[in-house]
C-alpha cells in the first residue's frame, strides 16, 4: 500500500502543476504577457487581464487580443506552433477573444471544418502562398496563376486563405485577410467576417471594416476626385466642374473636354 501511494502521489502533484509559458510578450508599465501552450491564447489574456486589475470587458479583451496578434505575427508559423495553438483556439482570438467571438468563431463546426487545408493540393498551394509572399518574384506569378485556376468556388478560397491566416501567414497579410472576410461573408459566415474585419481595424490593417484596401494604405487620407496639380494642369475642367455643382449633370463643354 505505502509502495503504492508513493507511486500514485507524484502524478497526482505533478497534474496540479500551473501551466508553464511558452511565450512572453512585453507590456508597457505592467509585467509581461504569459501564452501558455496548454491554455488557449484568449484564457490566457483574461487571466492576464484579471490580475492586473484591468477586468475583462469585451473592447479592453478585444484590444489585448489584436495587441498579441501583432506580435505574433513577427513569425506567425513559429509562433503558433510553439503555444500549439488549435484551429479553434486561433480563431477565437482574431475575433476579439470575446465570449460572443468564442461563440461565433471557434464553435461552429462548419466554419471550422472549411478552414482546414485537408488535401495535398490545398497544402501545396498554401506552401506556394508562403514562398510567394517572402520572395515577391515569379514565385509569386505561379502562385497567383494556381490560385485563380484551383479556387473556382468560395469554399476552397475560405479553405485556402482560411487556413493560412490561421496557422501560416498570421492576420497581418491584407490580402489573406480580406480574402477571408469575402469568403466568409459569401458563405454565410457574416458574423465571423464582421469579428475578423473589426480586429483587423484594432490591429491598424484599415482604418474601417468595410474599406479594405489591400495595397496602400494612408490613414486619415481626404476624399477628393484629383489630386497633385489638377487645378493647374486642367484649369477648363476645373473650372466647368466648379460650374456645375449640385446641379446633377456635365455641361456640354465639359463633357467635350472630358472626352477630347
Amino acid at each position: 500500500f505505502l509502495l503504492t501511494l508513493l507511486i500514485i502521489t507524484p502524478l497526482r502533484l505533478s497534474s496540479t502543476q500551473p501551466p508553464q509559458p511558452s511565450i512572453s510578450i512585453p507590456v508597457e508599465n505592467l509585467e509581461s504577457l504569459q501564452l501558455f501552450s496548454n491554455l488557449s491564447t484568449c484564457s490566457s489574456l483574461r487571466r492576464y487581464a484579471s490580475d492586473n486589475g484591468l477586468g475583462t470587458q469585451p473592447p479592453l479583451v478585444a484590444q489585448l487580443a489584436a495587441y498579441v496578434a501583432r506580435f505574433l505575427s513577427a513569425d506567425w508559423r513559429a509562433n503558433v506552433r510553439a503555444l500549439s495553438a488549435t484551429v479553434p483556439d486561433t480563431m477565437a482570438m482574431l475575433c476579439g477573444c470575446t465570449p460572443s467571438a468564442e461563440d461565433v468563431c471557434s464553435r461552429d463546426e462548419r466554419l471550422l471544418a472549411a478552414l482546414k487545408a485537408n488535401d495535398d493540393s490545398a497544402i501545396q498551394l498554401n506552401d506556394m502562398l508562403v514562398t510567394a509572399v517572402e520572395t515577391r518574384n515569379s514565385d509569386l506569378r505561379i502562385y497567383n496563376e494556381r490560385r485563380q485556376r484551383e479556387l473556382d468556388n468560395d469554399e476552397k478560397r475560405l479553405q485556402h486563405f482560411g487556413s493560412a491566416m490561421v496557422g501560416i501567414v498570421g492576420p497581418s497579410n491584407k490580402f489573406v485577410v480580406d480574402q477571408v472576410i469575402l469568403s466568409l461573408k459569401a458563405l454565410g459566415f457574416r458574423r465571423a467576417a464582421d469579428m475578423v474585419a473589426e480586429q483587423a481595424v484594432i490591429m491598424g490593417l484599415w482604418g474601417r471594416s468595410d474599406q479594405r484596401p489591400t495595397s496602400t494604405y494612408i490613414a486619415n487620407i481626404e476624399a477628393r476626385p484629383w489630386w497633385g496639380d489638377a487645378e493647374e494642369r486642367f484649369p477648363e475642367l476645373m473650372s466647368g466642374l466648379g460650374e456645375i455643382e449640385g446641379k446633377g449633370k456635365l455641361k456640354r463643354e465639359v463633357w467635350d473636354y472630358v472626352k477630347s
